[in-house]
């Protein structure tokens, strides 16, 4: 369930489904401490409600330092 409200205007959405969800990552490790991370991972999202897009993409990247 979501609801969104911007200056009086309101909209709302429901879905119940289960979807498959995938993505891709990959990592560098510069040295025996510090690595870096890059992903990307796609959900999918029924009917198309919100500007007839139907999946919604994460890119992250993430850089980590090991103790």
């Amino acid at each position: 369930d979501g609801s969104l409200v911007v200056g009086g205007a309101a909209a709302s959405a429901s879905d119940d489904t289960t979807e498959f969800t995938y993505g891709l990552g990959l990592r560098y490790d510069f040295g025996r401490n510090v690595m870096m991370r890059a992903q990307w991972e796609r959900f999918k999202v029924g009917g198309g409600n919100v500007g007839g897009k139907e999946d919604i993409d994460l890119y992250t990247v993430d850089l980590g330092y090991r103790f």
